[in-house]
């Protein structure tokens, strides 16, 4: 099972760098296999959004090392043009089957 991690971004404005995350099971606090999973990073202005309304932009994962867990989330130039400010991330894995967890959330600081 994958834990919600609280992570906190700060991203200088027009960098479209990747941020990168890991995901761990909830239980054993151990790395978990994402190969065939999908993810995606909803960022907007609400700590308690609804998910698929209430947010500026989505950004896709890009898995660098399905066994280790990482997924990276780089910004298109036109979504790291944000003003300076507190946002909000979630982000959701899908499984091969459609199957939903928000494995990480916390804000998302653009300076």
């Amino acid at each position: 099972m994958a834990k919600a991690q609280t992570i906190d971004f700060i991203r200088r404005r027009l960098n479209t760098y990747g941020d990168e995350i890991q995901v761990t099971s909830e239980k054993t606090k151990d790395v978990i296999d994402i190969t065939g999973m999908s993810f995606v990073m909803y960022v907007g202005p609400s700590k308690t959004p609804d998910l698929y309304t209430d947010y500026l932009y989505s950004i896709t994962g890009t898995i660098i090392d399905a066994v280790d867990g990482r997924v990276e989330f780089a910004p298109t130039m036109e979504q790291a043009t944000q003003p300076d400010g507190t946002m909000y991330h979630e982000v959701v894995m899908t499984d091969a089957v459609g199957r939903t967890r928000t494995v990480a959330m916390g804000k998302y600081t653009y300076y």
